[in-house]
């Protein structure tokens, strides 16, 4: 069976960030794109982005349409530090940037997706104004369409 979205997203972002000399402290433009795929994930399946064995990571996340943000919580393998690090900055650039939306914050954990979808991202790149269009299939390494 192959790996469920998130799993390939979270790997992919930690397998770069280990052999790269600028990630996770400043992205490169590769880290930056598997970032985008990681964020585009959390946006669109919240309750899948889970993997099992992993452990709890809280973030804070924006609300779409808003300038609010929820805690969600995310589930990340153990030994990620990479990722670990870049969920930290995410949650706190949102909660800089965002309030608290009135009666959002998750004390639960969502259960997790195991027949995550295929993720195609059509949301816009904040850094460059263009759409992100990501490509993230089970199996196989993300690729831009």
């Amino acid at each position: 069976m192959p790996p469920p979205v998130w799993a390939l997203a979270v790997h992919n972002f930690e397998i770069h960030a280990l052999e790269c000399d600028t990630c996770p402290n400043d992205l490169c433009d590769d880290g930056n794109r598997l970032a985008e795929v990681i964020a585009c994930h959390i946006r669109k399946n919240k309750n899948s982005c889970k993997i099992q064995g992993g452990h709890d990571v809280r973030i804070a996340f924006p609300i779409d349409g808003t300038r609010e943000y929820e805690c969600i919580v995310v589930k990340i393998p153990n030994g990620y530090k990479n990722v670990s690090q870049l969920l930290k900055v995410m949650d706190e650039n949102t909660k800089n940037r965002y309030k608290l939306g009135s009666g959002t914050t998750s004390t639960g954990i969502p259960e997790p997706n195991s027949e995550a979808e295929p993720h195609k991202c059509e949301d816009t790149n904040p850094k460059t104004g263009q759409p992100c269009t990501q490509s993230l299939h089970p199996g196989l390494p993300s690729q831009a369409t």
